[in-house]
């Protein structure tokens, strides 16, 4: 548990292999912990939950989507041994299904990606018309966005110009924070070709 925020720090600062590697020998070492109690069950799961994902993006961010894949569905399995009934468990769920549906629409299985994304999309629009000033939803809505145009060509434009507008309208402060940049960053690149 203390090792974990190194992972999500070297991730922040752009040192993907660092958090890569981090996470991964993190999430190695969760898995052979054996909990004694609710607790530290639901600790080892959270954790694990957090550390695929970190892992997860950062194998994204280096180009290896097999593995990005992998610890994405091992976080969401991770994430399913908690609770998910609140809105905010769903939008979590949602945001590893964000990851998930990019790797797997980067391996060129466009059909499944689609499929793993939709309902994100359908939530976050659903959020979105409730939303009064919850600005990370609307970064949370484009990378979704984002997401459905790497699977969807024939709308792939559109989307893409609806996810930049939404991180386009971020108030002046959260457009610096690192997360908000990456998501610009693969925007616009998709917009780029």
């Amino acid at each position: 548990l203390q090792r974990l925020p190194a992972a999500g720090t070297a991730f922040e600062a752009d040192d993907f292999a660092g958090a890569q590697r981090l996470a991964r020998n993190d999430a190695r070492d969760m898995e052979a912990t054996k909990p004694s109690g609710g607790l530290e069950e639901s600790q080892k799961y959270v954790s694990l939950f957090v550390g695929y994902h970190v892992e997860g993006r950062a194998d994204y961010m280096l180009g290896d989507y097999a593995a990005a894949e992998h610890a994405e569905r091992a976080s969401m399995e991770a994430r399913k041994r908690t609770p998910i009934e609140a809105v905010a468990d769903r939008r979590d769920v949602g945001e590893l299904s964000t990851w998930l549906a990019m790797a797997i629409a980067r391996q060129g299985r466009t059909a499944e990606a689609a499929q793993v994304i939709a309902p994100v999309v359908t939530f976050q629009r659903e959020l979105a018309a409730k939303n009064h000033g919850d600005y990370w939803q609307t970064v949370e809505f484009a990378a979704a966005l984002y997401a459905q145009a790497l699977n969807d060509p024939q709308h792939g434009s559109p989307l893409l110009r609806e996810a930049a507008a939404k991180i386009d309208a971020l108030p002046a402060a959260m457009r610096e924070l690192h997360d908000v940049r990456l998501w610009r960053g693969l925007i616009s690149a998709a917009q780029r070709g």
